[in-house]
């Protein structure tokens, strides 16, 4: 207690970027339970994205095959919305089961799952 100031340790600072958030997804679609393609139902998928810029949205088989891909360009802070009419790569309406959506951006990474009836 001289009165003479005390030295602090150093303090490293490091930047980081934005964090990688679990962010909500929203899957609608199927007007009686799961999503019926053969009868021209469809899903959207929402979803909030805190940084916006190019983002993945990759649908999949449980298996884990890619049925259907698209990349967009997110808004940030916003809620971002994608229609798919439930058609693989060929074409053709995907077979009825359990699917899997991921997105991944440069702020986002979610999953989520819907269900493909006939």
């Amino acid at each position: 207690a001289s009165g003479q100031p005390v030295a602090s340790p150093p303090v490293s600072v490091t930047i980081m970027s934005p964090p990688m958030l679990e962010s909500p997804v929203v899957i609608t679609g199927g007007a009686a339970g799961p999503v019926n393609p053969s009868a021209g139902e469809s899903v959207t998928v929402s979803f909030y994205d805190p940084v916006g810029g190019s983002t993945r949205i990759t649908f999949m088989t449980y298996g884990g095959r890619i049925v259907h891909a698209v990349t967009l360009v997110t808004r940030a802070n916003a809620w971002n919305r994608y229609r798919w009419d439930l058609r693989n790569r060929r074409g053709n309406f995907i077979a009825p089961g359990v699917y899997g959506v991921v997105i991944r951006g440069p702020g986002i990474r979610a999953r989520s799952s819907f269900v493909a009836g006939r």
